[in-house]
């Protein structure tokens, strides 16, 4: 009870210059620390232990093909009811092109397309010529930014250069990855803006008032900017976070944020 004494009599001593502290903190972090979703990790596997089977596997796998494309890569489907044209089949060798030439390099290694190996055409070509398939092996970790940044590039390409009618999509670990990532940003906006009104709405009605609500809820947001900036940090240090951590901080944040103004303005 002694400390927490002393802390309350240190608080309330100096109560303006650890407001401010806070404020400084918030708004310092708030602006300079990196973004959760950019310096986070977005592979759970990440996360198990060496000696699970799954992480075993993996290592197997990679000794034994380590050149093997599909285990991190961009599988590009493309596909027209009733056939592909000509046309569609001279876009699909422009792709394969595209993927090995100087300007792709950097992003893309192994690429298996008829257009560089027509023995795979049985494999990479449905029986009823309906649709194709090119595999490309990405040069950066699935999960990362730097490749959902390339698999939105990709797709921005191929939408505004493919023929029209031909359905091009991407897939593959790659495109499972940056949708995944796409999805968690918008659960996050949509989590955080139902979180606040939430919040917003039961100190109102437990209040009766439009300012004291404002008050818990200034204090639960600078919290919130202080630790996901210290929490961006330590990723970036080479700590491994989840990118989903910012979903959850919020609700915890406002959660208990929440129940600890009221105790604590109750009093």
């Amino acid at each position: 009870m002694t400390l927490f004494r002393s802390l309350a009599v240190f608080s309330e001593r100096f109560a303006w210059l650890i407001v401010g502290a806070w404020l400084v903190a918030a708004v310092v972090l708030g602006a300079m620390a990196p973004s959760l979703n950019e310096v986070g990790t977005q592979d759970t596997a990440s996360f198990l232990p060496a000696h699970a089977p799954s992480q075993q596997a993996d290592r197997v796998i990679s000794e034994l093909f380590p050149d093997d494309p599909s285990r991190e890569a961009a599988v590009i489907v493309m596909a027209r009811d009733g056939g592909l044209t000509e046309q569609d089949r001279s876009f699909i060798d422009g792709v394969g092109r595209y993927l090995e030439s100087p300007e792709a390099e950097e992003t893309y290694g192994q690429v298996q397309s008829t257009f560089n190996e027509p023995d795979l055409a049985p494999f990479l070509q449905s029986p009823d010529g309906e649709a194709e398939l090119i595999v490309a092996s990405l040069e950066f970790g699935p999960f990362s930014t730097s490749a959902n940044d390339a698999i939105g590039d990709l797709r921005d390409r191929l939408r505004t250069q493919s023929p029209e009618g031909l359905s091009v999509n991407v897939s593959g670990i790659g495109g499972l990855a940056a949708d995944q990532a796409d999805a968690l940003i918008e659960s996050f906006d949509r989590t955080a803006i139902i979180s606040v009104l939430l919040v917003l709405l039961i100190l109102i009605w437990v209040y009766r008032s439009a300012v004291a609500p404002l008050i818990a809820l200034a204090t639960i947001g600078i919290a919130f900017l202080v630790a996901q900036g210290a929490i961006a940090y330590l990723a970036e240090a080479g700590f491994e976070v989840s990118s989903m951590v910012a979903t959850f901080m919020v609700v915890m944040a406002f959660g208990a944020g929440t129940d600890y103004c009221l105790f604590i303005v109750s009093r």
